[in-house]
């Protein structure tokens, strides 16, 4: 089957160049693999794909689906990566019907996880850590979002409750709802991706939670105008990233990849302007970046003019971020 992408493998400049896609996908990883999706113009629909080592992509024997896929790479029980994603009955501005599915990488198979999946509510924004996972929860029928946040071991047999975990302050969501772009789980620390309303479009919010019920807040930004936003937290054993970047002007403010650190508390700055649908930190002072950059008339990966063929989305794995001590992002 023909795909709608560039599967590439060349440099360009000190980025490693690893394909393209003609839609905004996110793109998460761990251990090596980087799992992302790719658009199919034929079919109007996403593949599932990983990167091994920054190789060129290779298909995942996942069904493909309407809406790129909403996933997460990290170790299983046995240390080796896995996948773990949601798959929705019902697609579109507000998916319906969502349950969660682990893809096994070493025997290529999936299976439900059917201790985190309900049947009157929607489960998303999966995240795995050996035996444990974590998820946002969303009603099926409420006309408010106010996602719920829970974890579980795998162990655990399907008559043990999940755990509820803080996630974003109630409080913050107004009458609009709130939104969990992202959960990143690595050992007992859970960092959360959120939304809440603002005066032009959902602000951003950096948290970090622990499974023992603690929850502090690592960054914020008003999304303003120039639409700032938050993408792609992500762990390594010492410190928690994540990269700030604006949608309508790459270069406005203190944007690039913040790294926070679990011991200090202090934060770096690995300052770019660039204009991001996916970003995680891999290893090597690199990350891998799915970047939308500027077409001139036929405008930018996920917002093209009308009639105009697609552009391209570049997924790449980023040369050495160099970081500098910074204030927190606000």
């Amino acid at each position: 089957m023909a795909l709608g992408s560039g599967l590439l493998a060349a440099s360009v400049a000190a980025d490693i160049q690893i394909g393209t896609t003609k839609q905004p996908t996110s793109i998460r990883s761990w251990g090596g693999v980087a799992a992302f999706s790719l658009y199919d113009e034929a079919s109007s629909s996403y593949r599932l794909v990983v990167s091994r080592q920054h190789g060129a992509p290779e298909l995942v024997a996942v069904a493909p689906q309407a809406a790129e896929f909403d996933l997460d790479v990290g170790p299983d029980a046995s240390g080796a990566p896995a996948i773990v994603f949601s798959r929705c009955a019902v697609q579109g501005r507000r998916p319906r019907g969502c349950d969660l599915y682990r893809y096994s990488l070493g025997t290529g198979t999936e299976s439900k996880l059917a201790g985190a999946s309900s049947a009157h509510a929607s489960e998303y924004a999966p995240t795995i850590w050996r035996d444990r996972i974590a998820w946002a929860r969303v009603s099926d029928t409420g006309a408010r979002r106010l996602p719920r946040i829970y974890t579980r071991s795998l162990r655990s047999p399907l008559s043990r409750p999940s755990g509820r975990l803080p996630g974003i302050p109630s409080s913050l969501c107004g009458k609009g709802g709130c939104v969990v772009n992202e959960l990143e789980l690595r050992e007992r620390r859970l960092a959360v991706n959120g939304g809440y309303p603002g005066p032009v479009c959902n602000n951003g919010q950096v948290r970090l939670d622990s499974l023992g019920g603690r929850s502090i807040q690592i960054a914020n930004t008003t999304c303003g105008l120039n639409g700032q936003s938050f993408v792609g937290v992500s762990f390594d054993a010492r410190n928690l990233y994540f990269a700030r970047f604006c949608v309508a002007d790459p270069t406005c403010g203190r944007t690039g990849a913040f790294r926070y650190s679990l011991r200090s508390a202090r934060y770096s700055l690995a300052g770019f302007g660039a204009r991001l649908t996916g970003f995680s930190f891999n290893s090597g002072s690199r990350a891998y970046e799915v970047l939308a950059p500027d077409t001139g008339p036929n405008g930018y990966c996920g917002n093209s003019v009308e009639g105009a063929p697609l552009p391209d989305c570049r997924i790449v794995l980023s040369d050495p971020l160099v970081f500098a001590r910074a204030r927190a992002p606000h």
